[in-house]
């Protein structure tokens, strides 16, 4: 049947790239899998300091401001002097101050609102709506 002066050559080999793509899949799926692990575990620890960080600020929030705390008083006009027009209306209602109405004074800042208005500002606030210093008093801090 053959020639015996012509040797015999096997077939050329088959690559076989099945395992490799097997292997290179197992590769990129565990890299893939501890990416995803690490990356929730910093996400983890990110909020967990945002959330400790918001329940510290609502436990601070006012629930009912104390008429001990924040000083109130009765507005009297000091004449027709209109140098100062900021200084005789409520910055949070925007509304210009009337004789005897009830005003609450910030004990940081001194800045005067309505009292109705105020409060309302800091049940949901822990500053000043002029000037954003903290609204609690300086002995509590």
């Amino acid at each position: 049947m053959g020639d015996p002066s012509i040797p015999f050559t096997p077939p050329p080999a088959k690559s076989n790239i099945m395992p490799w793509l097997y292997y290179g899949l197992m590769v990129i799926g565990g890299a893939t899998l501890v990416f995803a692990i690490c990356n929730l575990i910093i996400l983890k620890c990110c909020s967990h300091g945002q959330v400790e960080a918001a329940a510290a600020a609502s436990s601070q929030s006012f629930d009912s401001p104390n008429e001990n705390v924040i000083s109130s008083f009765k507005y009297r006009k000091e004449g027709s002097s209109r140098e100062a027009d900021n200084e005789h209306e409520c910055a949070v209602c925007l509304s210009v101050f009337e004789e005897d109405e009830i005003l609450r004074q910030l004990p940081r800042c001194k800045h005067s609102f309505h009292a109705p208005c105020i409060d309302m500002w800091l049940y949901s606030h822990l500053d000043c709506p002029l000037c954003r210093s903290p609204a609690d008093p300086p002995f509590l801090n």
